[in-house]
């Protein structure tokens, strides 16, 4: 038969369970790509597991060959035992996912995202003061105004600081997500039948956290969209996205209503740590570059003047600041190894054989570094 893909040589009966790494765990798969080359397999108590290196590759599987590798993987932590199933970005490829997608895309397709510019510009001018005021908690803002913004989107809600309640309650959700979204974070996730295991057993302390973050991820999800609900029906639909949607569901079709419902909780969980992280990641360009701070600032500068701030209209004019901000993204992307994809049938790729159930992580983070590790700001212009 065919062979595997290269890899980390596996151990009897676990495989590679303990060259999984727990901290930082892109920077071995970035020297496994560099071993092993642009596929890299390896297998964790049964569990397989594809990384692709190249963008020749992330091509072939993730864009032609997409019907094979559209599937998410399926975290039992974070899916069954937290309830994060209901959440857009880890559900199954299917009818369902379908049908949340496409409610979410008939509020955020290009066409008509532009309608949320006034809450962006609300906010923004809110983060500036803060930052002008209190530069040193940066994080602390950051966080706030990409919760904020989401929560006003989502909810028409108009959070007030960073200890209000709605604001706290998502934010716990997220630090949850952080722990258990990596497969194989927790055990349970390698080997299923764990879940049956009470929690007073000794070594199942995974189970109290679970308790512990189904409930905030139950509050989330339903304490917001059930106040939209009651504003409703004493003050009528507004434009918000809950709102806007059960405005619509005059057959008050309860199906509906939980689709709304969870792409409404879903849009926080992905819309926060990936807005801040790619600011921090910014700043952090600049704080090293700081000639090409002043460059895109005097750019700015030549086109707005100081009577205003720049605006997103103004993208078109500042072909610097904009590459700038491209480059950002490159250099230290978001998300390492991307969101794993699961292979729903078996598949050859380069001579190799790919089983069934493979995760397959397109991995980004050693992509571009095999180009230059070091910030570039011509690289998008």
């Amino acid at each position: 038969g065919l062979r595997l893909p290269p890899g980390p040589k596996p151990k009897p009966i676990i495989g590679n369970l303990l060259d999984l790494p727990g901290q930082r765990h892109w920077i071995t798969y970035g020297q496994w790509a560099k071993e092993y080359g642009e596929l890299v397999y390896a297998e964790a108590l049964g569990t397989h597991m594809l990384w692709v290196n190249s963008q020749e590759m992330a091509h072939e599987i993730f864009d032609k060959r997409a019907s094979i590798y559209s599937d998410r993987f399926k975290t039992v932590m974070l899916e069954e035992l937290i309830g994060m199933d209901k959440n857009i970005g880890f559900q199954h490829y299917g009818p369902s996912w379908r049908t949340h997608r496409r409610t979410m895309h008939t509020r955020f397709h290009s066409g008509v995202s532009g309608a949320y510019n006034p809450i962006e510009k609300k906010h923004t001018r809110k983060l500036l003061k803060n930052l002008l005021h209190k530069p040193k908690a940066f994080t602390q803002y950051l966080l706030f105004n990409a919760g904020a913004i989401i929560m006003e989107i989502a909810y028409g809600m108009d959070l007030k600081d960073k200890d209000d309640p709605y604001f706290s309650r998502a934010q716990q959700v997220v630090r949850a997500m952080d722990e258990t979204a990596l497969p194989g974070a927790f055990l349970v996730d390698l080997i299923p039948w764990l879940k049956y295991i009470p929690s007073w057993v000794p070594g199942a302390e995974f189970q109290k956290k679970a308790t512990r973050w189904r409930q905030c991820v139950d509050d989330m999800y339903n304490i917001p969209f059930d106040e939209v609900k009651r504003r409703i029906s004493s003050e009528g639909p507004d434009q918000c996205f809950v709102a806007s949607h059960l405005g619509e569901n005059t057959k008050f079709d309860l199906e509906f209503e939980e689709i709304v419902r969870n792409c409404a909780g879903s849009m926080y969980t992905a819309g926060t740590d990936t807005t801040v992280n790619s600011i921090r990641t910014f700043i952090l360009a600049m704080v090293l570059n700081p000639e090409v701070q002043r460059k895109a600032q005097n750019e700015i500068d030549s086109i707005v003047g100081n009577q205003r701030l720049v605006d997103i209209s103004d993208m078109e004019s500042l072909p610097y600041t904009t590459a700038v901000m491209k480059e950002a993204f490159r250099w230290h992307p978001l998300l390492p190894t991307g969101v794993a994809h699961v292979a729903t049938q078996n598949d050859i790729l380069n001579g190799y054989f790919i089983p069934k159930g493979t995760i397959v992580y397109g991995n980004v983070w050693c992509v571009p570094l095999l180009l230059h590790e070091q910030f570039c700001r011509i690289a998008f212009l």
